[in-house]
């Protein structure tokens, strides 16, 4: 009786929370006469700065995180790299390329990236991203790359081929490329084939 009374009484006397009001700004001339300009093609909300010196105009507060995970091809001193980028605030992989780590690489994985329509990007401290994604919406370091290298844990403990102490390494670049592929299709894009 005790408890459902005071069940009662904490509900009916609730208060409305407060309202959460974020501030926003245009990343590229830090002015805040912001309007909402509809939303992307994935429902991203999209923002347009007012102020007449804008160079950009429009913008979108989401950014996307960039990565790369090593395997072997032969033996231990051959790498195999998989490039991937996620979606920062749902964490979905955009797209993934293989690879040495080299720039040509870094490229092509931006070149899919294009289409994503995200302004701001988040990596490591790696040359080749810092030579090749505008300075002006690269944000380098740790601090914003959490939830991809959080990403690494469950591919390197379902997949073998991944993992840093492994004797399980593929004899051709064909196979990491394909098993590895297959992996992130099923579980990142929900492909079943």
């Amino acid at each position: 009786m005790h408890v459902t009374l005071g069940l009662i009484f904490v509900a009916s006397h609730r208060k409305e929370w407060p309202m959460t009001c974020i501030a926003v700004r245009c990343p590229p001339c830090q002015s805040d006469p912001i309007v909402k300009r509809g939303k992307t093609a994935r429902g991203t909300q999209r923002d347009l700065c007012q102020h007449t010196l804008c160079t950009k105009g429009s913008f979108l507060l989401d950014y996307w995180e960039m990565d790369e995970m090593w395997s072997f091809v032969g033996n231990k001193g051959n790498l195999r790299w998989l490039w991937h980028a996620i979606d920062h605030h749902p964490g979905k992989v955009l797209a993934y390329v293989f690879g040495r780590r080299k720039e040509e690489v870094c490229l092509r994985l931006k070149a899919r990236l294009e289409p994503c329509e995200l302004t701001r990007s988040s990596t490591d401290y790696w040359g080749a991203y810092t030579r090749h994604l505008d300075p002006d919406e690269h944000c380098p370091g740790k601090r914003h790359t959490q939830k991809i290298e959080r990403k690494h844990l469950p591919l390197r403990t379902r997949m073998k081929r991944l993992a840093r102490k492994t004797i399980c390494f593929a004899k051709t670049t064909q196979m990491p490329d394909l098993v590895i592929g297959l992996f992130v299709n099923r579980y990142a894009f929900g492909w079943a084939g």
